[in-house]
């Protein structure tokens, strides 16, 4: 028994050390310009990342260029490049998606406007982790529709299991120079990405986008195989709303739900994205920016019956309320357990508006039924000054394994060029840099026994905590294991006492979270039946 307590607090000593010890990777690293990353995790090897990105070369054209690492991105391959379907094409918007067998899917937009006008949305996959890839294969062509359909796609695989698992889904929206009325598109494929079905539009007249002209469709497939795409509607000049569009079967049908208005930053491209709950069936968060707070906030909102309704929205930026201080760029995405995670960009390193030099932050949801958040933790370890560039930078990446987010941007900190920035944020290391909000309060706090076997018994009086809080619990892997609502008697103090006895043994992180609150983790073990 000593034996084994000594291990676990061995272990405990070197996840301490290495608190932190991933820097910021710039991916790129090579002269002009380098942005609108997209990144994503393989289910079936969570060390594998793929990163994808716009990269304006020395020809002049814009490229779409590819990396993949198989050690959760301590290294990183040759950077390889998507083929243009014509030489003087040029390449854009390019997204990435996994099926649980492995095979990647990756979409981009390969389009020229002169001496004509030509060009499509075009699909590739990969056998080997991002290695190699497939001849291209054209999904939307840019003549298809007078509008132009080709603009901002996205992907998403069916991986429920269902009849229609494997399926690959892709959305677009009219061309954004496009002067009539805009549109949301969908194609669906059952070979692979080989052949694709007729071309279907997604709104109508009811549920349309308006005179808004960059109302893009991000898409999320849930475990039971139903279809969620997110597009924004006009309202009026500083307001906004979402329909959320389901479909069950494959798009012959789609079901239109009004999510609410939306209050977007004047005049700035929109940041949103919809993410389904890869357990729980129905469940599924929109995220987005939103001035309804004074200032651009990094808001979510959830629902659990399909999309049918929504939650109140939830602030995750965990700055003080109308500062000035903008967010925006968010992305958001579930590990394939069912961690949810976001990021976003963030001033409030260095004052209010939007030209400011910005940093990278991200944060994870540490209990889905009580819809709490972990604190903010900034990701990138350099400000990037603010430099204003009228191309290509309008998103950033953001993937999620089970014991890591994984996230990528562009940033302009080496002062000559747009790179692609890379960091992995592990949850062990995460969540043992909370700091204490104060010493006293830190140690009042009592586990007993410690170690122990089959329950702990937490104690600690706070009067000036205010209502219930909450105890959180990880593993040695940064994964929730326990969560729990822990209420003070009048005097402010505050007991409870957790059965542990299913727990495998070994080293826990325990935190009591009030409001955005957290106090410094305590470590207890488990050790034996």
């Amino acid at each position: 028994m000593k034996i084994k307590i000594l291990f676990f607090f061995y272990l405990f000593i070197i996840a301490q050390s290495i608190l932190f010890a991933q820097n910021n990777y710039n991916l790129s690293n090579l002269s002009f310009t380098d942005g609108e990353p997209y990144i994503s995790v393989n289910p079936v090897n969570q060390n594998n990342i793929i990163v994808a990105w716009m990269r304006l070369r020395l020809d002049g054209k814009i490229w779409i260029a590819t990396t993949t690492s198989f050690d959760k991105g301590q290294t990183w391959s040759v950077i390889n490049f998507m083929p243009h379907d014509s030489s003087i094409n040029n390449s854009a918007d390019v997204s990435i998606a996994f099926h649980n067998s492995g095979i990647a899917y990756l979409i981009y937009v390969d389009y020229r406007t002169s001496p004509d006008s030509a060009g499509g949305i075009f699909i590739s996959k990969s056998f080997d982790g991002g290695l190699t890839w497939s001849t291209s294969n054209k999904v939307f062509d840019k003549n298809e529709l007078q509008d132009i359909p080709i603009d901002r796609p996205w992907i998403a695989v069916d991986n429920s299991g269902s009849v229609n698992d494997g399926n690959v889904f892709v959305t677009s929206m009219s061309a954004y120079f496009y002067e009539g009325q805009h549109h949301i598109y969908f194609k669906s494929s059952a070979d692979s990405g080989a052949t694709w079905s007729v071309l279907k539009q997604v709104d109508d007249t009811l549920t349309s986008v308006g005179p808004f002209k960059v109302s893009y469709a991000p898409i999320s497939v849930g475990n039971d195989g139903k279809v969620y795409i997110a597009y924004m509607s006009y309202v009026s000049l500083f307001v906004k709303k979402f329909y959320i569009a389901t479909t069950t079967d494959i798009g012959n049908t789609f079901q239109k739900y009004d999510f609410g208005d939306v209050y977007p930053v004047f005049a700035k491209l929109p940041a949103y994205t919809i993410s389904t709950d890869p357990i729980n069936n129905g469940h599924v968060i929109m995220s987005w920016c939103d001035t309804r707070f004074g200032d651009p906030d990094v808001l979510l909102s959830k629902s659990t019956d399909g999309g049918q309704t929504w939650g109140n929205p939830i602030r995750v930026n965990d700055d003080s309320l109308n500062n000035d201080i903008v967010q925006d760029q968010v992305w958001a995405n579930y590990s394939s357990s069912g961690i949810f995670a976001i990021a976003w960009r963030d001033r409030r390193l260095n004052g209010a508006g939007s030209n400011v030099p910005f940093d990278i932050y991200t944060a994870f949801l540490t209990n889905d039924t009580l819809n709490t958040f972990s604190p903010n933790y900034r990701v990138s370890t350099v400000s990037s000054p603010y430099v204003a560039i009228s191309c290509c930078n309008s998103f950033i990446g953001i993937a999620v394994s089970d014991s890591s987010i994984y996230i990528d941007w562009g940033d302009y900190r080496n002062g000559s060029n747009w790179d692609v920035y890379f960091n992995k944020a592990d949850f062990l290391n995460l969540i043992t840099s909370i700091n204490d909000v104060s010493s006293n309060v830190s140690s009042s706090i009592k586990i007993f026994p410690n170690p122990t076997n089959n329950s702990i018994k937490v104690s600690f009086s706070l009067p000036s905590l205010k209502g219930n809080s909450e105890i959180v619990i990880y593993n040695s892997i940064g994964q929730i294991v326990i969560a729990t609502l822990l209420s003070a008697d009048e005097s402010g103090f505050y007991f409870k006492q957790i059965d542990i006895s299913n727990l495998p043994d070994g080293i826990y992180y325990l935190f009591v979270k009030n409001d955005n609150l957290y106090i410094r983790n305590k470590m207890f073990v488990k050790s034996g039946k």
